[in-house]
């Protein structure tokens, strides 16, 4: 067992835990009206669920599928975790019991909005990867279907206030994963074009596509300018000029860029946490 858990970790990408936990909490956050709403079984269980085992059960799916692909990616050993042939089958048995969460999140809740959620969830984060549907070597439906990164932040936000955002924040959320996927698929052009994986960045190529990531987090934080504060959208101003910058100055690495992404995530998340909560 104590194997089987290493290597779910080893696989679930802890630097990104954020993009699915700490997007569940942001939109909790959002939604309640005081501290105390925190303290309840239903909040805890779903920060975990996200937090761990969507993880676990995203990437794991992920790393099942691309196993053949991955063996010719440099990212894979040294960045993140390369599976084995010999680990294949622990892998499989690692996303059956991470599936057994969800099963016990869908059973457990009576809201039929946020268990349609659950299930789209679920539905994209298997076949982003798996055959035969495999968004992610589906031009614009790689990056449509990481629309999957938000619907934890929709289910926080509506199992604290009842609610769920406005259509214009929604469709900013999906500016946002969209560029975030986009971004992510820049640095692996070479390898997925040579392993026969077509994204969106592979037929777009390089700078085409760093320039489609601006114009998404541009949309993104325009939309947002009239929800938040002038002091709290600057920050957001980060994320296009990310690609601006790479498309300006040629010299700049977009792999070690990619590296520091999530710590920029996390921390800009952490800002908005603190200001949500206590504002």
């Amino acid at each position: 067992m104590f194997a089987l858990l290493k290597l779910g970790f080893k696989v679930s990408r802890i630097r990104f835990w954020l993009y699915l936990g700490g997007t569940y909490l942001l939109g909790y956050a959002f939604g309640v009206d005081n501290l105390n709403e925190f303290i309840n079984i239903q909040f805890f269980f779903y920060l975990f669920l996200f937090m761990i085992p969507a993880n676990i059960f995203l990437y794991g799916v992920n790393d099942y599928y691309d196993a053949a692909e991955d063996q010719k990616n440099p990212k894979k050993g040294e960045y993140e975790h390369k599976l084995i042939e010999q680990e294949r089958k622990e892998l499989s048995k690692i996303i059956l019991y991470s599936f057994v969460f969800f099963i016990a999140a869908i059973m457990l809740n009576f809201d039929l909005a946020e268990l349609i959620l659950l299930v789209v969830f679920v539905y994209l984060s298997y076949t982003y990867s798996a055959e035969p549907v495999r968004f992610k070597a589906r031009p614009i439906l790689d990056f449509s279907s990481n629309a999957l990164y938000f619907i934890p932040g929709l289910i926080g936000y509506h199992q604290a206030s009842g609610l769920f955002p406005s259509w214009d924040v929604i469709l900013a959320l999906f500016f946002w994963t969209s560029a975030m996927h986009l971004f992510s698929a820049v640095p692996d052009i070479k390898y997925d074009k040579d392993a026969g994986i077509k994204t969106t960045a592979v037929k777009f190529g390089k700078s085409p596509s760093l320039f489609l990531c601006f114009l998404f987090w541009v949309s993104f934080a325009g939309i947002l300018y009239f929800k938040i504060p002038l002091y709290w959208w600057i920050i957001l101003l980060v994320y296009p000029l990310v690609p601006l910058m790479i498309l300006i100055f040629s010299d700049i690495k977009i792999g070690r860029v990619y590296k520091i992404y999530p710590y920029l995530t996390g921390a800009i998340g952490f800002i908005f946490f603190i200001y949500t909560v206590f504002k």
